[in-house]
């Protein structure tokens, strides 16, 4: 019986502790920032599967520069000058790499994303 009542007592303190820890982890929602919400920056939030981290100027979060969480567009219209994508893929135009997941380097040449110039 003794030995039942410490079990249990270590079980508590065991499951109080990580509540605690839960409360006061800063380790963001897993599942990444929503619409609207910054993206990368020195934390590295990343957005959602379903979204893309849209910096401002282009640079692909160079610097620890932030973005912010965007939907990608539906539907591209045609035209557009090609652009390298944050990825390091080129893409027909801003639209596509948007549609594909990231963001416009702000770059022509892929390789200076990839190397990191």
């Amino acid at each position: 019986m003794a030995q039942t009542l410490q079990l249990l007592r270590a079980m508590r303190t065991i499951h109080l502790l990580l509540i605690l820890v839960a409360a006061l982890c800063s380790c963001g929602d897993p599942s990444g920032a929503g619409v609207g919400e910054q993206c990368a920056g020195f934390q590295g939030t990343q957005c959602r599967s379903d979204l893309f981290c849209d910096f401002e100027l282009g640079g692909c979060a160079l610097a620890d520069g932030a973005g912010t969480c965007q939907v990608p567009p539906i539907e591209c219209t045609s035209g557009g000058e090609p652009v390298c994508g944050c990825d390091g893929e080129r893409y027909a135009s801003e639209c596509e790499a948007h549609q594909a997941g990231t963001d416009d380097s702000g770059n022509s040449d892929c390789l200076s994303v990839v190397d990191g110039r």
